[in-house]
């Protein structure tokens, strides 16, 4: 019978829709551009590895695009959100300096939305996120389907400020080896021309704009993948039934206005921690080890409404 490789990382799944609000004398402009579509590419090269006493490494490239639109179904009260998400991810690996193996899987999520304005200008967000992890090469199962959830409350305090909290939860993390709740805390703030951005445990983002068109800065993430693929026979003596991937990068970033609502996105990253575990088909940690550090790119193109 033909094994299966769960590739599987941690990753909190939320959007941000901040729309404008107003109450009888002041209103607020938006703090963020609305990302309608995104097409973004991840290359990062092979990093080495040492597993069952085997030098190893493993490198992955990821192709991403999402599109986005809300409904309102009360102006500027309530709002359905809708985005799909596809991503093609092509990992490749070697044992002992044998020829790379290559393997692409795929995602297909959707997440729906209830966005709500309450008063005191505080809103209500809550995601449901289906996703489908698979190379298709086999019938889809219940193995192949992780579901994600998340509640946010959020205050605009003023103009240039804006704070929330909440739970997010997804249905299976291997480091807790089942479901996982995690409590979460959002902040948008401008100062002058710099904007600070987070979600935290997720990422922290500073932007500073240099002109009209260009905003620099950095920005930390906690970042992975979830999948399903056929594994290589080769691969057979590490009983390669899932295996669990969290990173941590941080590293400078660019978003230059190309023309209209579309802009050029480009980050380089340093990858200081890159942890994977390896389980067998009844999810118990079968072995974990860490890569070395590595940098690689990202870029893409959005159009920002």
């Amino acid at each position: 019978m033909t094994k299966k490789i769960i590739v599987l990382a941690v990753g909190i799944l939320l959007f941000n829709f901040c729309f404008s609000q107003e109450n009888d004398t002041v209103k607020y402009k938006r703090l963020v551009k609305f990302p309608v579509l995104t097409i973004d590419n991840y290359n990062n090269p092979s990093s080495d590895f040492t597993a069952n006493k085997k030098n190893a490494s493993i490198g992955t490239n990821e192709f991403i695009t999402q599109l986005s639109f809300a409904i309102p179904v009360k102006k500027q009260k309530t709002y359905l959100f809708n985005s799909f998400k596809y991503t093609n991810s092509t990992y490749q690996s070697s044992i002992n300096g044998s020829e790379s193996l290559s393997t692409n899987v795929y995602t297909f999520r959707y997440i729906f939305g209830l966005i709500q304005a309450l008063p005191e200008r505080w809103r209500l967000t809550i995601d449901i996120v289906p996703n489908i992890c698979a190379d298709f090469k086999e019938p889809i199962g219940n193995e192949d389907f992780i579901f994600y959830g998340a509640v946010l409350a959020m205050k605009r305090v003023g103009p240039n400020r804006e704070y929330g909290f909440g739970l997010a939860y997804a249905s299976y993390v291997s480091l807790f080896e089942g479901p996982f709740i995690i409590p979460i805390y959002t902040l948008i703030k401008k100062k002058g021309k710099l904007t600070t951005r987070m979600i935290l445990p997720t990422y922290f983002q500073q932007l500073y704009e240099l002109n009209k068109n260009t905003q620099v800065g950095y920005r930390i993430d906690i970042d992975g993948n979830f999948h399903n693929v056929l594994y290589n026979k080769e691969l057979a003596e590490f009983d390669l039934n899932a295996i669990s991937n969290i990173k941590l990068t941080a590293g400078p970033y660019i978003q230059r206005k190309l023309f209209g609502d579309l802009y050029l996105n480009g980050k380089i990253d340093i990858i200081p921690v890159n942890y994977f575990s390896v389980l067998d088909d009844k999810r118990d940690k079968e072995l974990s080890f860490f890569t070395g550090s590595n940098i690689y790119a990202k870029f893409g193109l959005s159009l920002l409404k």
